[in-house]
């Protein structure tokens, strides 16, 4: 049985005393968990993945769309369902966690596989904040009152202070400089779009390729330093 099966079985109270202390994430656990991050439109299912097995990371493209952009690249294009479906019965076949950022890959898998994936997935958001507190308090500390101020002025604060860059910025893990936060749905949409009107990669405008070139980047930003924020509390936690 796995750390994280046996600290979800145990009563609420001793598992709330549990994650002060350590992490549920053990380094044998890391070296073996699958790291998954999708883009997609709001709401919508995955367009592309980046995943990190065993040290290696791959990108696979499940949006047709985006087919000759992929193929430009060396990407394969996979059926969604399928393609998802192996990662998740890989997992529970090799008993290997899969961690995602937040909530959504956890989601995304669900409605496009059916499988409900329980204790075999790992929300790093709630794992960083946990180790953000007692590692880095001050930080900690400024996130809550920026969030406090804004909702007291009726600002909608989403994600703020909470994001995977801002974590990644306490182990001095910088993003890509074309990275884009808040603009990967539009660069998606610009190359689909433009594939569409002009039919082949070749005769997109340089825009456009450097667009699809940025979207990949930051997909594998989000995975590495995913994996590497994870590394630093398990580490940290000890």
């Amino acid at each position: 049985m796995s750390t994280t099966t046996q600290l979800h079985s145990k009563p609420a109270g001793q598992l709330r005393r549990r994650w002060r202390r350590t992490p549920c994430l053990s380094s044998q656990q890391l070296d073996r968990a699958v790291f998954l991050d999708f883009e997609s439109f709001r709401d919508g299912p995955p367009l592309f993945c980046g995943m990190l097995i065993d040290g290696q990371f791959k990108q696979v493209v499940f949006e047709v769309g985006l087919a000759k952009a992929a193929a430009e690249k060396g990407l394969a294009v996979c059926e969604r369902r399928p393609h998802l479906l192996q990662i998740v019965e890989q997992a529970e076949r090799e008993d290997r966690l899969i961690v995602g950022f937040s909530t959504k890959e956890c989601t995304d898998l669900y409605e496009v596989t059916g499988q409900q994936l329980g204790e075999r997935y790992l929300n790093a958001l709630s794992l960083s904040k946990k180790w953000r507190k007692k590692f880095h308090p001050s930080a900690h500390k400024a996130v809550l009152r920026r969030r406090e101020r804004l909702r007291r002025r009726g600002k909608y604060v989403n994600g703020l202070g909470n994001r995977l860059t801002d974590f990644a910025s306490l182990i001095a893990c910088k993003p890509p400089r074309d990275y884009g936060r808040l603009c990967e749905a539009q660069r998606i949409r610009h190359v689909i779009g433009q594939l569409e009107r002009r039919g082949t990669y070749d005769a997109l405008t340089r825009v456009a390729k450097a667009k699809w070139t940025k979207a990949l980047k930051h997909n594998e930003f989000d995975v590495r330093a995913l994996t590497e924020l994870c590394r630093q509390i398990v580490t940290d936690f000890g």
